[in-house]
């Protein structure tokens, strides 16, 4: 009868661990499917951008023909197309695609984004490594947040240190047990279990690239700092 219930207990272990194991890695799939169509978004838009003495030529030789109507349509074409401001702007595509991503949830939310980026060099990691890192800590310090009724804010600081990457973004927290979820690597919110991928998906890629990640406290701001090292292409 022990051996039934054991056997019982075991399949049912199994059973939820596959079952968990499928959640993670279709969660991940849509993250990455996600983050390549911001990538294509954001190429596209430098390209439009890249081209735009061209639109402008076209749309002086549309009005000097008195093609007012179509002046008007192709205009309105181009506002469409621009309507996704290149606000955060770096020499890596993928850290801007993810950045500009969150410019309007900054400004629907009123949270103050400051940005510094200082590579000049290329990070050799994986693109959608980089993609999953940046928009994992954002999305965390933006959730963060969203907790506080004011001063929102977040500060993400990018710079090399010889061929290392440092990484440093903080944000304002309204609970100091904050820090305890996640040192434990767990997450404050309801959907717990799913939400604190995120934080097992920083701890991934930094792993992968044999770096350090720190979590500390200050003057009830959140300071996470990352350290990936050997990364950077001189």
């Amino acid at each position: 009868m022990i051996s039934i219930v054991r056997f019982i207990k075991n399949k049912n272990e199994k059973d939820k661990y596959y079952l968990e194991s499928i959640v993670k890695d279709e969660t991940l799939k849509l993250q990455e499917d996600y983050y390549q169509k911001l990538i294509d978004n954001y190429a596209s838009l430098r390209n439009f951008k890249h081209d735009i003495k061209a639109h402008y030529h076209v749309l002086y030789k549309l009005i000097e023909n008195d093609k007012h109507d179509d002046a008007k349509e192709y205009l309105e074409n181009i506002f469409e197309k621009i309507s996704s401001v290149d606000v955060y702007s770096t020499n890596n595509l993928y850290i801007s695609s993810i950045l500009n991503s969150f410019d309007q949830t900054f400004k629907d939310n009123q949270i103050n984004f400051d940005f510094s980026y200082n590579v000049n060099s290329v990070i050799n990691m994986d693109n959608m490594d980089i993609c999953s890192l940046f928009y994992n800590l954002v999305i965390n310090a933006t959730e963060a947040n969203l907790k506080l009724s004011d001063n929102r804010y977040i500060i993400l600081n990018v710079v090399n240190i010889k061929n290392n990457l440092l990484i440093k973004i903080s944000n304002p927290i309204n609970d100091i047990k904050e820090i305890e979820y996640i040192q434990e690597r767990k997450s404050s919110k309801i959907d717990a279990e799913n939400h604190g991928i995120g934080l097992q998906k920083i701890d991934e890629i930094v792993a992968k690239y044999n770096g350090k990640n720190e979590y500390r406290i200050e003057d009830n701001c959140l300071i996470n700092q990352i350290v990936l090292l050997n990364v950077l292409e001189f």
